[in-house]
């Protein structure tokens, strides 16, 4: 019978092969931050591949939002301080039906749960069972937990036969204790950091803290560690991009309840997922390239139509914004840029003058500037990256009624 036990100060051993694995992606995802410092778009390259690693873990629940769709609500909603009551309120973007508007907004708050992590989160700070609470919170809800309320689970978690043959989930009381132990595993560095955040989400999906979201949850809590650890800084490494292509290999090395119940078994589990979360890391910063390679070409060609830009200018911030975010209104873009309003709509004509830009005017009744060759690239980059059909992960699990199902 597979059980979650204490895993503060277990020992897990990890092969040779899976450890090379490891070196390799930990190299590649530290390469990322050092190429975005070198091309000097850091903050575009970052909200880019948020968005993807958004897109890519709202997939993995088998929903498919719209990338056309999130360019313009990011502009709206980072436009006004009352964004989560903005998001509630979303019938004037036409959305094809309640699935699509339901995947929007939850891709938008797994982008607001990973700002937090990158806001909040540091080296000299723990994390806690507090922080956690909040990441779930946030991307479940788009508010922290002290205003949502947001508890662990209290209630069992419901089986079917056949997991409950090879599975038994903690009661409830022994959810917090094990989050606690769990906590004090993320904050001892005796691994690697993406070994560290494999070995944490697995056992986290064997306690089974939430009763949904914990696919979502489970990932925030990845990015949280490697932020923690310090493999990286400011650029968001879309590791849900693996997990969103091969759903299948996700659910089957992740899900502990497929695992077998010896002890052999369980450390031969345990590396097959450190092994998925190597190769998903080595993924994701050659992702990270392809929106570097295509940054550097839109900004080449932009700047044949334009002639000479002053580096550091609010043109050139503007250039930078657009070329990751084709969608902006005026404040959206000073907001991005740091540059004054003024600055930014005379820069904004600039580009319109040469057809870099164009304005739609949105159901919002606000003035939208879209750069109609940053959109095609992105939207072409997601269509490369991501799969046509997304398949849910609850399609290949074993465990939960319809009326509790906890994954």
């Amino acid at each position: 019978m597979y059980q979650p036990v204490p895993l503060a100060h277990q020992t897990i051993p990890i092969s040779p092969t899976v450890q090379a694995e490891l070196s390799r992606a930990e190299i590649c995802t530290a390469s990322i931050e050092a190429r975005a410092r070198a091309s000097g778009a850091s903050g575009a390259l970052s909200r880019a591949l948020a968005r993807t690693e958004a897109l890519s873990s709202i997939r993995i629940e088998g929903l498919k939002p719209s990338v056309a769709s999130l360019f313009f609500l990011e502009a709206f909603l980072d436009d006004t301080s009352n964004g989560e009551e903005r998001l509630s309120a979303l019938d004037a973007f036409d959305f094809d039906n309640d699935e699509a508007r339901r995947g929007a907004v939850e891709s938008i708050r797994y982008v607001r749960a990973l700002e937090y992590i990158y806001e909040e989160i540091r080296p000299d700070v723990p994390i806690t069972c507090h922080t956690l609470l909040n990441i779930h919170s946030i991307a479940e809800h788009g508010t922290e937990a002290h205003l949502q309320g947001t508890r662990f689970r209290d209630v069992p978690v419901e089986l079917t036969q056949q997991a409950g043959d090879n599975y038994l989930p903690p009661p409830p009381e022994e959810v917090k204790p094990l989050m606690e132990d769990l906590c004090v595993f993320i904050n001892r560095d005796l691994y690697s950091p993406i070994a560290q955040a494999a070995i944490a989400h697995f056992q986290f999906e064997e306690i089974k803290p939430f009763k949904s979201g914990l696919d979502k949850t489970g990932r925030l809590m990845c990015h949280a560690i490697l932020r923690h650890r310090g493999l990286v800084g400011n650029v968001v490494v879309p590791i849900g991009l693996a997990p969103a292509a091969d759903t299948k290999s996700h659910a089957k090395s992740l899900l502990p309840y497929q695992a077998l119940p010896e002890q052999r078994g369980q450390m031969a589990a345990l590396n097959q997922w450190i092994s998925f979360c190597a190769k998903a890391a080595e993924i994701s910063s050659k992702t990270a390239d392809v929106y570097l390679d295509a940054l550097g070409k839109l900004r080449d060609t932009w700047q044949d139509a334009l002639g000479k830009i002053s580096r550091g200018s609010t043109t050139d911030a503007l250039l930078n914004a657009l070329a990751m975010s084709p969608a902006l209104t005026a404040r959206h873009a000073a907001a991005m840029t740091g540059k004054s309003i003024s600055s930014v709509n005379e820069a904004l004509h600039r580009l319109e003058s040469v057809g870099i830009v164009s304005i739609v005017e949105h159901p919002q009744k606000a003035h939208v500037y879209t750069a109609p060759l940053s959109f095609a690239i992105l939207d072409s980059i997601d269509r490369l990256v991501s799969p046509n059909v997304p398949v849910s992960r609850d399609s290949f699990t074993t465990t939960g009624s319809e009326v509790n199902r906890p994954i």
